[in-house]
């Protein structure tokens, strides 16, 4: 399993997930065969006893236990710095290793010297392929996305200009691929740096994978392999906090790859939406008393007052 310089070194985030974290680690013990590796979980102040789990059930496992919630890029950055593998697995706790052979996809990343990140496929808990190789976003595919109700029923442009071009079942170039699997040369990390720790929660794969391809690196898709993901359970459930967070860190994505007023142009596209939604669930709601109208009313207010 582990060596003093192993071919890969494994780093899960974790945060409330003790069952989960639980079967990704055992799901790691069973599977990854033919290799050497070392496994790191940061737990970010978890308490619901995820720290002493690992530690009784999987002892060979390097717990990094923080006291308080460091977000996901901070966490990760305390196990990149100690990892020993030349190739390191970012690894989300809702994740299940399926496939035993890891080792041609370890092999292809040492084989082609330009490609600095990989995501392999992932299959959600039934089965059905998640598209986790994207296009880089922009104005009009995030505004999309955060548009919510009204405009997403008129325009559907989100799916098409993220996906495509993209081919699903053939080893492509790409320009980001999903953080719940993220394959890392260290000499990536070498030369840009680790993961930005702006970036609390959400798009932190996104900007990283800018960053390498900035640097020279290719981003692959590696379909050959597979990854089960419990998709949304490594974090709190979709709430207030989360959608602020995703929000914001959209915006300093933009800020950062594209320029202050690019991200400023985006979140006022975004605000006008979010008006124009309170405007229609004020008027409708006040002749329904329906709970869901009301919910997502608050949420477009939290989104316009908090961001």
């Amino acid at each position: 399993m582990a060596s003093l310089n192993p071919d890969l070194s494994i780093i899960i985030v974790n945060f409330n997930t003790k069952q989960l974290l639980y079967e990704c680690l055992d799901s790691i013990q069973s599977k990854v065969k033919e290799i050497t590796y070392e496994v790191f979980v940061v737990d970010n102040a978890s308490i619901d006893g995820s720290a002493e789990m690992v530690e009784r059930e999987f002892p060979w496992v390097k717990l990094i236990k923080n006291k308080e919630n460091l977000g996901f890029a901070k966490a990760n950055n305390q196990a990149i710095g100690k990892a020993k593998g030349e190739i390191i697995l970012l690894l989300n706790s809702d994740t299940l290793i399926i496939d035993n052979n890891i080792k041609p996809l370890l092999t292809f990343m040492k084989n082609h010297k330009n490609v600095g990140i990989v995501g392999c496929k992932v299959l959600d808990e039934n089965g059905n392929l998640s598209y986790t190789a994207i296009n880089f976003p922009d104005l009009i595919s995030e505004w999309w996305f955060f548009s919510y109700d009204i405009i997403r029923r008129i325009l559907n442009v989100s799916f098409y200009k993220k996906y495509k071009g993209i081919n699903y079942d053939k080893i492509s170039p790409v320009d980001w691929v999903s953080g719940c699997a993220f394959f890392i040369k260290k000499e990536v990390i070498k030369k840009i740096g680790m993961l930005d720790e702006n970036f609390f929660l959400y798009y932190e794969d996104t900007e990283y994978c800018y960053r390498a391809k900035k640097a020279g690196f290719e981003v692959i898709y590696y379909p050959f392999y597979k990854i089960l993901h419990y998709r949304g359970k490594s974090g709190d459930p979709i709430n207030f906090k989360t959608l602020i967070y995703c929000f914001n860190s959209s915006c300093y994505y933009f800020q950062k790859t594209h320029g202050y007023l690019y991200a400023k142009i985006f979140k006022t596209m975004c605000k006008i939406n979010w008006l124009v939604n309170i405007s229609f669930l004020l008027s409708f709601g006040l002749t329904t008393k329906h709970p869901k109208i009301f919910k997502k009313l608050n949420m477009f207010k939290t989104l316009f007052k908090y961001t």
